[in-house]
């Protein structure tokens, strides 16, 4: 997919993600935001892509692939994310559509995509917190794809948080 890789002259899905905010601060900005989400466009270039190559590949190669392509974009997602300020609103626009795009990727492969979000997934469920010290609950039963210094920084990105609770939390 040459969007997650920084190539293209046509403003494509990463484009449309790098230019998207997501600190909302009304129930308007959500619904402009939700109806203008980089989600559709996104898999809109990945399905595109595949169906050209259908023909020549086999059903197991064509998932292979998809699975590669979701591994690099979802790098990319994250990586454009972690230069974003994040609300309360936004944090739930983006959790729309991390889903939106996961149920796609589901549909369209034989394979399970779960793992390939995961990391994206633990952002937005950070993201999504209501206070800064609820990440204790979520990092007491283990199983986080981020470091302490990850979590903390994805922490920062939410408008509401602030820095001198984040920089108490013992993670």
């Amino acid at each position: 997919m040459e969007r997650c890789s920084d190539a293209g002259e046509d403003q494509g899905a990463e484009e449309a993600f790098g230019a998207a905010t997501y600190s909302l601060g009304s129930e308007e900005a959500l619904a402009a935001a939700e109806a203008s989400s980089f989600v559709h466009p996104l898999l809109a270039e990945l399905e595109a892509m595949l169906d050209g190559l259908r023909p020549s590949l086999t059903p197991d190669n064509l998932d292979s692939l998809l699975l590669l392509l979701l591994t690099l974009c979802t790098e990319r997602l994250e990586a454009l994310l972690m230069t974003k300020r994040v609300s309360v609103l936004g944090a739930l626009q983006l959790e729309r559509d991390v889903r939106t795009f996961g149920k796609r990727l589901g549909e369209i492969s034989s394979r399970s995509v779960r793992d390939k979000l995961s990391r994206l997934s633990q952002i937005v469920t950070l993201l999504n917190l209501e206070r800064e010290v609820e990440v204790l609950d979520i990092t007491s039963h283990g199983g986080l794809r981020l470091s302490a210094a990850e979590i903390r920084q994805v922490l920062l990105l939410r408008v509401e948080f602030r820095k001198e609770t984040i920089a108490q939390l013992r993670l």
